[in-house]
């Protein structure tokens, strides 16, 4: 059986893990454990071991549900009702500004340029059973709910202001202000050699209005 050692990216954090296809197994780094246990077919469980003597989970592969998470917390603690539609487009804003503020994309998955704006698919395949009502509940693995870790300083620097300057909007004028001409939906949907399904993140990078 093979084995091999992948790094994986996320805001704040390498994680250096081996694994022997199914099998786990740990390494030991700067005096952490570090694993990683497949949970579905595109999907892994990173955790680390400290000297406190258990697991703690501090994260995902799919990085953007522990996001959707972290929004839906701020949407019950101020209700404010939060559909598919717009967690997707507060994921888009938070995503583009953490790429203006670090330079990094937040999320490894690539938006798609969809008719009613972008979109990351796995968020869509979770949600879409809510429609067009309000989420009301974390997306949780088994009993377990992930949202960002609270020292990922960059990450709740972009959340805090999203929030602020979005929170308010409804779905659909957040819709609108994706598909300003020249947004980097546009530039995919709207591509005058033929529509392109990802929006490249420097498009989304680069993309500025008023409320950037």
């Amino acid at each position: 059986m093979t084995c091999k050692k992948i790094e994986l990216y996320l805001p704040n954090y390498i994680y250096f893990v081996v694994y022997c296809e199914i099998q786990l197994k740990i390494i030991r780094r700067n005096d952490i454990l570090m694993g990683k246990i497949k949970l579905s077919k595109n999907r892994w469980l990173m955790f680390f071991l400290v000297n406190k003597g258990g697991f703690e989970m501090i994260g995902y592969e799919n990085f953007a549900l522990a996001a959707s998470n972290s929004l839906l917390k701020k949407s019950f603690l101020q209700n404010k009702p939060i559909t598919p539609l717009k967690l997707q487009k507060l994921l888009f804003f938070l995503h583009k500004k953490y790429l203006q503020l670090t330079n990094k994309p937040l999320f490894e998955e690539s938006f798609e340029a969809w008719q009613y704006g972008p979109v990351l698919p796995s968020i869509y395949n979770v949600f879409q059973p809510y429609k067009s009502n309000g989420i009301d509940d974390f997306y949780r693995e088994g009993n377990t709910t992930y949202v960002v870790d609270s020292t990922n300083d960059e990450f709740y620097t972009a959340l805090e202001f999203v929030w602020s300057k979005y929170s308010n909007f409804k779905p659909f004028e957040l819709v609108n202000l994706t598909h300003l001409k020249g947004s980097a939906w546009d530039k995919s949907y709207n591509n005058p050699n033929g529509r392109l399904l990802k929006i490249s993140n420097e498009n989304i990078k680069n993309e500025r209005w008023s409320f950037n």
